[in-house]
């Protein structure tokens, strides 16, 4: 499409907008019905659209005999119960038997109390040792990388 506007009749519309107003929606502010009729580029695309349309809501003949054989097939799955399958009924008992199994099994002992070790002086140099480690700048990993580099008087890395 142009887009040279009419100052008459609107500007042109996109398809979009001819689809809206096809199914009767209200155009978009500044479009304007007569313009659809008024210019060639849109009237001749309104008219494909419509012709599409019409050719879409003919549809197919379809034969009586096959909807009344579909109507008659649906009738019948509708009536016909459904029986489930035979292994849904094994479900609910093999979770009960699988529940008590699991209860025979659990024990009837109380449970030990585990008594928790009393701190030893060779506990109390780890502690201090780990709290050392915790207080250091820079980990253990990084005394190799500083010794590469010699530290002069004066503050500097070389």
């Amino acid at each position: 499409m142009t887009e040279r506007m009419n100052n008459q009749t609107g500007r042109h519309w996109s398809r979009d907008e001819m689809v809206s107003h096809l199914y009767g929606l209200d155009p978009a502010e500044g479009l304007k019905p007569e313009h659809l009729e008024s210019c060639e580029l849109c009237h001749s695309a309104w008219l494909a659209m419509n012709e599409r349309r019409r050719d879409s809501l003919s549809g197919m003949a379809v034969s009586e005999d096959l909807l009344r054989r579909q109507r008659r097939a649906v009738f019948a799955r509708i009536e016909k119960p459904r029986r489930p399958a035979p292994l849904w009924g094994l479900v609910p008992a093999a979770m009960t038997a699988l529940l008590l199994v699991g209860v025979s099994f659990q024990s009837r002992e109380p449970v030990e109390h585990i008594q928790t070790a009393a701190i030893t002086a060779s506990d109390r140099e780890l502690f201090n040792e780990l709290s050392e480690l915790m207080q250091e700048d820079t980990p253990r990993a990084a005394a190799p990388i500083r010794a590469l580099f010699v530290e002069q008087t004066d503050g500097e890395a070389q």
